[in-house]
């Protein structure tokens, strides 16, 4: 379908509600969830889902559903946040080498060259073992791995704009 139409497509309204769907469900999902994620009750160890526990529970009788939604909070809140980092770092290297030029680019040009030779998920594993387990780790690790394409974008952005006679004339 074309978009002049003004149709949407199907499968993108699908999976765009899905995605909010289940960010509510993250973000929301204390409160539905009657039972901690860490609660124990070996009596009722391995049950199916039924109307008390919906996706069932565990060897340990842990509810299944509010340790899907606590992971599943985790799992939004690393990956904002890494992005966030990610950005950052790649916008202000980007901007620098971009404004300054000269020996200021090819310093910051080289280190994201340095970057990027490796294979990202071997560096990203091998950040979260300098970096330590956890969340702060993953993060750091994800976001130091993920910064350099958007250094490079924001680079030839700040270049291309430092050309326009706009600024030229601003200069002069």
């Amino acid at each position: 379908m074309s978009r002049a139409s003004g149709r949407r497509d199907p499968w993108m309204v699908f999976f765009a509600s899905f995605l909010i769907v289940i960010t509510l469900l993250a973000v929301a999902g204390d409160w539905m969830v009657p039972y901690a994620p860490d609660a124990q009750d070996i009596v009722r160890k391995l049950e199916l889902p039924s109307a008390d526990h919906w996706f069932g529970t565990d060897a340990l009788g842990r509810d299944l559903l509010a340790r899907v939604i606590q992971g599943s909070q985790l799992s939004l809140l690393i990956g904002l946040a890494s992005t966030v980092f990610a950005m950052l770092i790649g916008t202000v290297t980007g901007a620098l080498a971009g404004f300054f030029g000269g020996w200021v680019d090819r310093l910051l040009t080289s280190t994201t060259d340095f970057f990027s030779i490796f294979p990202s998920l071997l560096l990203a594993i091998l950040l979260s073992l300098l970096l330590g387990r956890g969340a702060a780790g993953i993060l750091l690790s994800i976001g130091i791995v993920a910064w350099v394409q958007h250094a490079r974008l924001v680079r030839a952005q700040v270049i291309q704009a430092r050309n326009f006679t706009y600024v030229e004339s601003a200069r002069s």
